[in-house]
């Protein structure tokens, strides 16, 4: 008898051990619903993740931009991307440039120069690439086009006030634009445009509340408004959303709207004690500009104009696999919290949480297994770009498709 228990206890223990975990194996099923909507495809996300939370365990691995060096002396305000190959093209507006550094940031070639001609800029202030890895520079209203060698090919006329932008395999302008509407109310419109700037499709149409702060009332400041968000793909489509409500919209080069993302997130309401904050921090920075013209609260206060609900994000940036990170819009009472952004599978599922350390300033690009900003160093007086490595990468790969 004790010879057949201990058989059968040893038979069950064997098990145990040896035979796989199926709960651990099976996926966590997603909550949401898909639906369409004028033959369009609408994914609707509940609050919580798939996943939860997961915080992005980050390792600086590569600084570029030091005073001492020519080719990597930033002194302006930059933009940047990364091509496949982990080569980074960082264009400075201040040396009107672009840089190309290699994947372990040793300088290669440079493209532009301050001038009227073909390939040289005036007033250069955003970058991209293209699958091909065709660059495309925003230049006031030129969008410059160099080859992946660093070759000039064309100029293409874009809106003067315009600002993310996509130029599609066919030649046209895919981007955002600053518009006026009658009676003189400034608009942020998603657009599609030949290449005589003909509109051939406006897509969507938001008002613009803080450049209508700037401009038509320009002794007003906005803080924590929704503005309208866009980020091209490297592919031919682009995605885009205005924070105040929770949609994002995938559209394509023709101009069609191919998916749109919605998150259940419940409203933010900003309270009296976050815009108290907001009116001390302008109250400091209006006496460090000029401390002999102080201006009294309370009309102060009447020129301060904050949103009653926080805006869902405040942007938004495509990886190479066209995977989403929806940027949160944080709060002036929580600066030692961490950045946070909605993370969302190419199929438009929100499957993270993330948390990125509240130390990595300037997010630009998120590429690969690799998070790149552009911080400034007030002492030295310069920016650099940093690229740090995602250690925790492949816990998240795991579980994306």
């Amino acid at each position: 008898m004790k010879t057949l228990i201990r058989s059968l206890l040893f038979t069950i223990v064997f098990a145990l051990l040896v035979l796989p975990d199926t709960g651990s194996l099976q996926k966590a099923e997603w909550k949401g619903t898909i639906e369409y909507e004028k033959g369009i495809k609408v994914i609707k996300n509940p609050k919580k993740p798939l996943y939860g939370e997961i915080e992005f365990k980050l390792k600086e691995d590569l600084v570029i931009g030091s005073a001492d060096d020519e080719n990597s002396r930033f002194f302006e305000w930059l933009s940047l991307d990364v091509d496949e190959s982990g080569n980074i093209y960082v264009l400075d507006r201040g040396s009107h440039r672009i840089q190309k550094f290699d994947s372990e940031g040793k300088f290669m070639i440079t493209m532009g120069r301050k001038g009227q001609g073909p390939g040289e800029f005036s007033s250069p202030d955003h970058i991209t690439l293209d699958e091909e890895k065709n660059i495309y520079v925003k230049d006031r209203t030129k969008a410059h086009i160099f080859d992946k060698k660093g070759q000039f090919v064309k100029s293409f006329p874009i809106p003067l006030n315009s600002h993310n932008f996509k130029i599609t395999n066919e030649n046209r302008f895919l981007g955002e634009r600053l518009d006026i509407r009658p009676p003189d109310e400034l608009s942020e419109d998603v657009v599609l445009m030949n290449e005589n700037l003909t509109v051939l499709k406006e897509i969507a149409s938001y008002p613009s509340i803080r450049m209508d702060s700037m401009f038509n009332r320009k002794d007003r400041f906005a803080i924590l408004v929704p503005e309208l968000c866009f980020c091209p793909s490297i592919k031919d489509y682009a995605v885009y959303g205005f924070p105040s409500e929770y949609k994002l919209f995938e559209v394509d080069s023709s101009g069609r709207v191919t998916k749109i993302i919605e998150k259940d997130e419940p409203t933010d309401k900003i309270s009296g004690k976050e815009k108290k904050k907001i009116i001390d921090e302008l109250m400091d920075q209006i006496k460090s500009r000029s401390s002999s013209k102080q201006e009294p609260r309370e009309e102060l206060k009447k020129r301060v104009l904050i949103s009653k609900f926080r805006p869902f994000f405040d942007g938004i940036l495509l990886d190479e696999k066209g995977n989403i990170y929806s940027k949160k819009a944080e709060s002036y009472l929580d600066e030692d919290e961490d950045h946070k952004c909605d993370f969302f599978n190419s199929d438009g599922q929100c499957l993270y949480r993330i948390q990125i350390p509240k130390e990595i300033k300037n997010i630009k690009v998120i590429k690969m297994d690799c998070v790149f900003g552009t911080p400034y160093d007030r002492e030295a007086g310069y920016f650099q770009v940093k690229r740090y490595r995602i250690e925790n990468w492949g816990q998240l790969q795991e579980k994306i498709h």
